[in-house]
């Protein structure tokens, strides 16, 4: 079983349902899944196989979801590289996981006219995908095959490269299932960044259950007086991991984000919540 694995056989359950939104585009399962297939084709053109390492510099969005999805469809590995990574960090980065393909936002292609690796921006990307055919990738994805490669933030020295497979993403998935189960018609959306280890869960733990996930774009994540009347919108919406930027605003969360049976919202003040509160940590935590 394969994050890759799960996510089609959501797809075949609920086809017709939303499973992302953003300012963007709104996809229902199906056309994500299309969407992604096709994503794939020009990554293979582009060399990507089965244990590859492509890297991912692209702003939260649906289409840098969508690229994701496409990378781990192709067999390869997907390496999230921040947008304000300093160069040396990016070019390190790209030499350890011996990366053979970065997929970024137009604003970063600048940032990597030194290196050797090949470049490719998410426009040009998304442009070749509407000729590329709705095929499925040939190479079967494997339960042992590295999922991503994650970089830790190296302030003891090196920066040091974590290799997480399909399967310990796959048991990741399944505990948190069984101990913080969705409700019905819950939407979820993405709050930390694809650089963390726990962005896959934000990503695959509502998409891989048939929920909807909501894609906010970093900029509004970063204000709080624009974030809060957006979650607002968003009914029944719920995040997993990080702070949210909102300081002594929590108490003004709107009501559906605060009201999911056992969940609170907690500022930057001691709050006297009588309920029980499980800490989470990090996959590569140890």
């Amino acid at each position: 079983m394969t994050l890759v694995s799960l996510f089609e056989e959501q797809v075949r359950k609920t086809p017709d349902e939303v499973a992302l939104v953003s300012d963007e585009m709104t996809l229902t399962f199906q056309e994500l899944n299309t969407l992604a297939n096709r994503l794939s084709e020009p990554l293979r053109e582009h060399g990507v196989t089965a244990g590859s390492v492509v890297g991912l510099c692209m702003q939260r969005s649906a289409m840098a979801i969508a690229t994701l999805l496409s990378i781990l469809k192709s067999g390869a590995a997907y390496l999230p590289i921040s947008t304000e990574a300093p160069a040396e960090r990016r070019a390190f980065m790209l030499r350890d996981s011996q990366a053979i393909l970065v997929v970024a936002d137009d604003a970063q292609l600048v940032h990597f006219a030194t290196t050797d690796v090949m470049v490719l921006s998410g426009k040009a990307l998304a442009a070749a995908a509407q000729t590329a055919v709705d095929t499925r990738p040939a190479h079967p994805v494997t339960s042992s095959d590295v999922a991503w490669v994650l970089y830790t933030s190296g302030s003891t020295g090196q920066p040091k490269g974590v290799l997480g497979s399909h399967r310990a993403c796959v048991v990741r998935l399944q505990a948190m299932w069984s101990h913080q189960p969705f409700i019905r018609g819950e939407r979820c959306f993405l709050n930390t960044a694809f650089t963390t280890v726990d962005s896959f869960w934000e990503i695959f733990g509502p998409l891989c259950a048939g929920h909807a996930l909501c894609v906010l774009n970093d900029d509004l994540l970063r204000d709080p007086s624009r974030l809060l009347p957006e979650l607002a919108t968003l009914k029944d919406t719920s995040y997993m991991y990080g702070a949210l930027p909102v300081g002594d605003m929590a108490g003004n969360l709107p009501l559906a984000f605060t009201c999911r049976p056992g969940v609170a919202a907690l500022g930057s003040e001691r709050r006297g919540v009588n309920r029980f509160a499980m800490r989470t940590l990090s996959d590569s935590d140890a």
